[in-house]
C-alpha cells in the first residue's frame, strides 16, 4: 500500500475516536494491529482498518469481553459472529430483567422510607389506602413457641424471589393482632408483581419505634382509639417497618407502621 494512503496512529485515533493508549493496547495484546510497524516504532494503519476496529468497539459496547472479541477477530465468519451475538443478546435480556427487578425493589424501599419520614408517628388516624399487590406467605406456626426468626426464615426460604422486597407481618383480624402482636399469622412481601392484594379502602394507621416484632403499646392505643371513635375493624391488619437498617443504625429507632382495615371512614 502506498505510504500516502496510510494513517499515522494520531490520524487513526482522530478517525476512530479511540485514544492512542487504547490502540497501542490493542496492538500489544494481539487484538488489533496496524498494517505496518516501522523500525522506529511508529504504527501505520490502512483506511479500511477503521471499519475493522469499529467492530471491536461495537462488540465491546455490547458487553462482550475482549477475550471473546479477540477469538472472533482471529477467525471471523458469519456463523461465529451470529453465535457470539446471540449469546450476548440472551445475556443482555437476563440483565434487563434483573435491572427491572432491582429497580422495583429499590422503589418499594424509597416509597416506604419517604412515607416514614412524612408520618406523624405520635398520631393514630384514619387513612385511605390505594390497592396494591403483595405476596403472602404460608400460615406461620408459633404453636411450639418458636422464636420469631424461625417462621421468618421459613418465609424467606419459600419466597426466594420476593425476599429482597420489604417484608411485613399480616394478621387475619384485629383480634389476632391484639392477642399476639409479635406473631403475625403470615408474613408478606411488598412485591408489586405478587399474586395477592392489599385492598383499597380505609385503614386505621398508627406508628411506634422499636426493633423487629416489637409493637410496644401500639395495639392498645389503636384499640382504645377505635372504641372511643366507634370504629369497626374489617380485617386484615398489616405491619411493616418503614424505617429500618437501611435508614439508621439504632435498632430502637426502627419505625413500625400498623394499618388495620376498617368498615367506615367516620371517626
Amino acid at each position: 500500500m502506498k505510504e500516502k494512503e496510510l494513517l499515522t496512529i494520531g490520524n487513526f485515533s482522530e478517525y476512530t475516536k479511540l485514544n492512542r493508549s487504547t490502540l497501542i493496547y490493542y496492538d500489544e495484546s494481539g487484538l488489533f494491529s496496524p498494517v505496518e510497524r516501522r523500525s522506529n516504532g511508529y504504527r501505520y494503519y490502512a483506511p479500511e482498518q477503521i471499519s475493522t476496529v469499529n467492530l471491536v468497539t461495537y462488540l465491546q459496547q455490547f458487553g462482550i469481553p475482549l477475550k471473546k472479541i479477540s477469538e472472533i477477530m482471529q477467525c471471523k465468519s458469519p456463523e461465529k459472529t451470529i453465535k457470539l451475538l446471540q449469546e450476548q443478546k440472551n445475556s443482555l435480556l437476563d440483565k434487563i430483567e434483573q435491572t427491572k427487578y432491582l429497580f422495583k425493589v429499590l422503589n418499594e424501599f424509597l416509597i416506604g422510607m419517604q412515607e416514614g419520614l412524612a408520618a406523624d408517628e405520635n398520631r393514630i388516624s384514619v387513612q385511605h389506602v390505594e390497592q396494591r399487590a403483595i405476596k403472602l406467605g404460608l400460615v406461620n406456626d408459633f404453636s411450639k413457641h418458636q422464636p420469631f426468626l424461625e417462621p421468618f426464615r421459613k418465609f424467606c426460604d419459600e419466597n426466594d424471589g420476593s425476599v429482597l422486597y420489604p417484608i411485613g407481618g399480616y394478621f387475619d383480624s384485629m383480634s389476632d393482632f391484639l392477642k399476639h402482636p409479635s406473631e403475625p399469622d403470615r408474613f408478606f412481601a411488598m412485591d408489586p408483581d405478587g399474586p395477592h392484594i392489599m385492598s383499597e379502602g380505609y385503614y386505621l394507621v398508627g406508628y411506634t419505634r422499636g426493633y423487629y416484632s416489637q409493637t410496644n403499646d401500639l395495639p392498645q392505643r389503636i384499640e382504645k382509639y377505635a372504641l372511643e371513635n366507634n370504629i369497626v375493624f374489617d380485617a386484615p391488619v398489616y405491619n411493616v417497618f418503614l424505617l429500618n437498617e437501611l435508614s439508621g443504625v439504632d435498632f430502637d429507632k426502627y419505625l413500625l407502621q400498623v394499618s388495620a382495615r376498617i368498615k367506615t371512614p367516620e371517626a
